[in-house]
């Protein structure tokens, strides 16, 4: 009882380590913002942030598929929403099929890993902006088909993107600049992530309403968006898996 009340405690036991004259230990404001201008100050970590955003992108591009389900597919409001599902599921799948990743031996086969991933995302980003067009439903003309297509198309673009958004992140955290910080750059990451993309959706919302084929001017502003974004961040990612040590 008397160890639990003052004094030191035994570091073992996971309980708090007082000082010497058993007052608890303090931590400075000093411990938060040194890490956080290490990162800041860090021309990698804006570089990152910039092509991170792309994965946020598709990850919360959830938030307007609904909308999108109900003008291609004409199918009720509520049905379209469960539809959004792709999008999870499509992330699920990607995390499942990242483990091929660890298993490749070489830093050029995780390149070409990315590579495809980033492709394949970008390919199914135009597919949806074709999907948008006046032309789909002379071509296919069930509403349930529509939908079907729209949700492989999302479910493949949010699967290529599912490896990079959960495991990039902690890839450059590991490296020599961020050794002493890797906590405080995986929350900035996604801070910017996040800043980056919500203007954005801002932007597409504002083309879908004000365009008569708005939504595929949308898709195609996010194509190109994962083509920079991909661009970037193969070009800083790419020497960090070539050192990686297997």
């Amino acid at each position: 009882i008397s160890s639990s009340l003052g004094g030191s405690t035994n570091s073992n036991t996971g309980k708090r380590k007082d000082n010497s004259d058993g007052t608890p230990p303090t931590r400075s404001l000093a411990s938060v913002i040194q890490p956080s201008q290490q990162v800041l100050g860090c021309k990698l970590f804006w570089l990152i942030g910039m092509g991170h955003a792309a994965a946020f992108l598709a990850r919360t591009s959830d938030r307007v598929l609904c909308q999108f389900y109900v003008q291609v597919s004409g199918l009720s409001r509520s049905l379209c929403g469960g539809l959004t599902t792709s999008c999870t599921l499509g992330f699920v799948h990607g995390l499942a099929r990242g483990r091929v990743f660890h298993q490749l031996s070489t830093g050029r086969e995780k390149m070409q890993f990315l590579r495809r991933n980033y492709a394949v995302a970008a390919a199914s980003a135009f597919g949806l902006a074709l999907c948008g067009g006046p032309w789909l439903p002379n071509l296919v003309s069930s509403g349930v088909l529509r939908a079907a297509l729209v949700a492989v198309l999302s479910g493949a673009m949010t699967s290529c993107f599912s490896f990079q958004f959960y495991q990039i992140p902690n890839l450059v955290a590991s490296s020599p600049q961020f050794q002493h910080s890797k906590a405080m750059f995986i929350s900035l990451i996604d801070c910017l992530g996040y800043l980056l993309a919500t203007p954005v959706w801002a932007m597409t919302g504002r083309m879908v309403s004000r365009f008569e084929h708005g939504w595929s001017l949308a898709w195609i502003l996010l194509t190109i968006l994962y083509i920079a974004g991909g661009h970037l961040m193969l070009r800083n990612v790419e020497p960090m898996l070539h050192n990686q040590k297997d």
